[in-house]
């Protein structure tokens, strides 16, 4: 029995002070305050990162998908352009081949030469080596089905002997009774690719593919694409080419590795092209990953700074610890203007710095994004402005044009002074948005324009209360909702009608109502139209989608748009907007204008 209780004795439990067991207490729940914040915080910061990223990938593939469509745009233009000049069917080979280096080489900025070939042998180019082009199989194979005239043709992407790896586009631009005449453009692939990265692209993480309308790699840079010498062809590396055949915007790839990818893409070119954005989430979460690290060695920190004051932790240490958890859950809900204020020299006080400083550079780099989403927005706002000028000054001139043939000469002064009076208008005024007065002055020159062009389809009536007229709106605000009304309304109606534009005072806003008596639409239709301009989809109503979007942009959840319609029976347009005058001109066209010094609009 003396044994047993020796042995006993030496299992007797140890006693715990309560000051042991305060700090333990007390280092658990520190480290669990600061593990949990610094996941809440790691997880907050990575989505939001993910988010703008994504986000920015988005609008980078809208903005390059915009370019390459300019640039095919420009290409069409340029044959249609030249496919009638006889200097290419009258001139000497010399004569041709020079006027095609002087001067048809420079409309072209990413094309790399241009080629004439007379019955696919006789070559007339811009580049040293033509006469190698006949020795491609593939490029005489493709020429050969070029059989409309006037109809562009897209060859390859393939390896030229004159231009190297490349996209060709060709044309017949024959003429009756001569022989058969072939134009040939090469795209320099590397300079257009270039040109589609957005300048402020460089801060982005990804990679751009350009791929053609059958998924074929059109140009890339790795790690994502790769040009193969032996075959010459550039090859997709790292992602399966049957990802591309569903249709799809953006999507989340998970490799069989570790890889996960996100892609966007844009495909709205009239050839098919694809602009396809790929960035690598790992590469994007790995400034977060240093930020673990970081913890990891605050809570090694903690560590020490417990175990050396564990005697007054409960005086020194729980209070200040207690603060910094609170900033940094505030911190992980998004609450950057918060700061620790503890004047400390110890381990905590630099803890509360350093947590000060990393928080202030984060509300410093929302700052710049928030700036920067400004300045786009503003970019956005003038090229839906400036979108509509072409499309005005083409339809006026064409006006003018019919009065011309018709031998109405005095009547086509007038008319040139109307457009006089809409040139100066735009020429005149500032970027900023003028008084309705000035706007429905413009808009009686343009009404004159087009009564002229269409004789007998419409009487213009129009009620404008006057409290409206110091009104501001953009200009050429309402000449396309006219316009709109003229050509979709009254002009299909085939009888005299009226179009009537009013305006009236309601309170804190004004109301501005556009009427024809013309073919009006469905209620399906009306519906339909108003879901597209909601959703900022094309409508094939140009006016009325680019009015609404630079309202939208100018005015936000101010502006309201409602469409009444019924078949026989008309359209009518009802804006509602907000109350904005000239004396508030100042601190309102503030939020358009860049320090950037621009050239005056032309309408």
């Amino acid at each position: 029995m003396k044994g047993k209780r020796k042995k006993m004795a030496r299992w007797k439990p140890i006693r715990v002070k309560l000051a042991a067991k305060m700090f333990v207490m007390s280092f658990v729940l520190v480290e669990s305050i600061i593990l949990l914040l610094g996941f809440s915080y790691y997880r907050y910061s990575s989505a939001t990162l993910i988010r703008a990223q994504t986000e920015y990938a988005r609008q980078m593939v809208q903005k390059s998908d915009e370019y390459l469509q300019l640039n095919l745009a420009n290409i069409r233009s340029f044959f249609l352009s030249v496919a009638n000049d006889g200097r290419l069917q009258r001139g000497t080979p010399a004569e041709n081949r020079r006027w095609l280096n002087d001067n048809l080489i420079y409309y072209m900025p990413n094309a790399s030469n241009i080629h004439l070939l007379a019955d696919g042998q006789e070559i007339v180019s811009t580049a040293v080596n033509s006469w190698e082009l006949p020795k491609s199989d593939y490029l005489m194979q493709k020429l050969a089905a070029v059989l409309k005239r006037g109809e562009l043709f897209w060859i390859g992407p393939y390896f030229s002997p004159a231009s190297g790896y490349t996209v060709s586009v060709a044309m017949d631009i024959s003429t009756p009774g001569n022989p058969r005449l072939l134009m040939l453009v090469d795209l320099d692939l590397p300079k257009l690719y270039r040109a589609l990265i957005p300048e402020d692209g460089s801060t982005m993480q990804g990679s751009l593919l350009l791929m053609d309308g059958d998924n074929r790699l059109v140009y890339a840079r790795p790690p994502y694409g790769s040009y193969s010498v032996f075959d010459k062809k550039f090859e997709l590396t790292g992602i399966p080419e049957s990802l591309f055949h569903t249709r799809w915007l953006q999507y989340d790839w998970h490799g069989p590795g570790a890889e996960e990818l996100f892609l966007t893409r844009s495909r709205t070119n009239f050839v098919g092209w694809q602009v396809v954005w790929v960035t690598d989430k790992r590469t994007l979460l790995s400034p977060l990953e240093r930020l673990v690290e970081y913890s990891g060695l605050l809570a090694g920190l903690s560590l020490l700074l417990s175990l050396a004051i564990a005697g007054v932790i409960s005086v020194l240490v729980s209070r200040p610890i207690r603060r910094i958890a609170r900033t940094m859950n505030e911190v992980s809900k998004g609450k950057l203007d918060v700061a620790i204020h503890m004047p400390r020299t110890d381990e905590l006080g630099f803890l509360a710095s350093q947590f000060n400083r990393m928080v202030g550079r984060i509300r410093g780099l929302i700052e710049d994004l928030r700036a920067t989403e400004e300045q786009r927005k503003i970019a956005d706002f003038k090229a839906l402005q400036a979108q509509i000028k072409p499309h005005f000054l083409f339809n006026t001139l064409n006006t003018i044009s019919v009065v011309v043939r018709r031998g109405e000469l005095s009547r086509a002064d007038a008319l040139i002074s109307a457009l006089t009076d809409q040139l100066r208008y735009s020429l005149d005024a500032s970027p900023a948005p003028v008084p309705l007065r000035e706007e429905l002055k413009s808009l009686e020159s343009y009404i004159v324009l087009m009564a002229a062009r269409y004789p007998g389809a419409f009487t213009f009536e129009s009620d404008i209360d006057p409290l409206v007229l110091d009104c501001l709106i953009p200009k050429f605000a309402l000449q396309p909702l006219v316009e709109n009304a003229i050509f979709h309304g009254l002009v299909p109606a085939g009888r005299e009608e009226t179009l009537f534009v009013g305006a009236s005072m309601d309170g804190e806003t004004w109301d501005i109502m556009i009427e024809d008596g013309g073919v009006g639409m469905t209620e399906d239709k009306v519906r339909e139209l108003t879901a597209q301009l909601e959703r900022d989809e094309p409508t094939g109503r140009i006016g009325v989608a680019n009015v609404h979007r630079r309202l939208k942009h100018l005015f936000g959840d101010r502006y309201k748009l409602r469409i009444e319609s019924a078949p026989d029976a008309g359209t009518r347009l009802l804006l509602t907007l907000p109350v904005v005058v000239e004396r508030e001109k100042s601190e309102f066209a503030g939020n358009l204008e860049t320090d950037v010094k621009e050239e005056k609009p032309v309408p």
